[in-house]
């Protein structure tokens, strides 16, 4: 009987130290989950997650995928699936890239449009003037990377001011990276004593501080087709002359802009 017991004894000792042998071998292995708003579920491990602005997984074959918050349903933690669908490599952004990857066939949407706002202050440099100016466009992004506004500004002349409005189309051309170039065209009509139609383009560097907000400084290149009135008097001691007429003329500036977009 002594024996018996013994043996028991030995044998759930001997089962003990098995288990404890092999750490997680009855262990239920778990992954995070991603539920997109659209749909999209991503399965992988979630590396990081910044509140109200982005979570960062990594999926199967190592890819880091970037999400904004905004585009999250919900985060879970599961057991995983016996045969998980293949992860499209276009879906979310990746962080290192800056940029978001174009949409294919079973690639994640593009983002719903969002109003943006760019406020600049600056200066024209036009035939030995320097122009002030301050000016706001209003619009919408385009998938993060373009945007289409409408723009108005005040140029302050030494002894004149006119007023351009124009439409203003530009790209943030990596909306996620921290540092990002940029290029606008500007397109529209100039009201004042001088105005006229005006075409404008630059290139620039905006600085990302939050998701939506970005400090920007832009250097371009202004044309503007005006009319100048002009009207002559002389005498030339036999009688007295008038006269008047119009011409064509073309204002060429360089223009520097300071701004933040939000």
């Amino acid at each position: 009987m002594k024996r018996t017991h013994c043996a028991a004894v030995v044998g759930l000792v001997a089962l003990l130290a098995s288990v404890s042998l092999v750490p997680g071998a009855y262990a239920q292995p778990s992954e995070d989950v991603v539920y997109l708003k659209n749909g999209g579920v991503i399965r992988g491990t979630i590396l990081e997650i910044v509140p109200d602005q982005t979570v960062r997984i990594e999926i199967a074959g190592g890819s880091i995928l970037v999400y904004r918050m905004d585009e999250v349903a919900r985060i879970t933690r599961e057991e995983p699936t016996p045969n998980p669908p293949p992860t499209p490599p276009s879906l979310g952004h990746s962080r290192d890239a800056g940029s978001r990857p174009p949409a294919g066939r079973d690639a994640t949407p593009s983002p719903p449009a969002r109003f943006v706002s760019h406020e600049r202050l600056g200066i024209q440099l036009t035939e030995g003037e320097v122009v002030f100016t301050v000016g706001s466009i209003n619009g919408v992004t385009l998938a993060d990377v373009f945007s289409i506004g409408a723009g108005l500004e005040l140029n302050k002349y030494p002894e004149d001011e006119i007023f351009p409005a124009y439409l203003d189309l530009r790209a943030d051309f990596l909306p996620y990276s921290p540092i990002s170039p940029l290029f606008y065209v500007d397109a529209g009509y100039a009201i004042g004593d001088f105005g006229g139609l005006l075409l404008g383009l630059g290139v620039g560097i905006n600085a990302h501080l939050t998701e939506r907000a970005a400090l920007a400084v832009e250097i371009g290149y202004r044309s503007q087709w005006s009319k100048v009135y002009y009207f002559f008097y002389y005498d030339d001691g036999y009688g007295s002359y008038y006269t008047s007429g119009e011409e064509d003329v073309r204002f060429d500036q360089i223009t520097i802009f300071a701004g933040i977009s939000f």
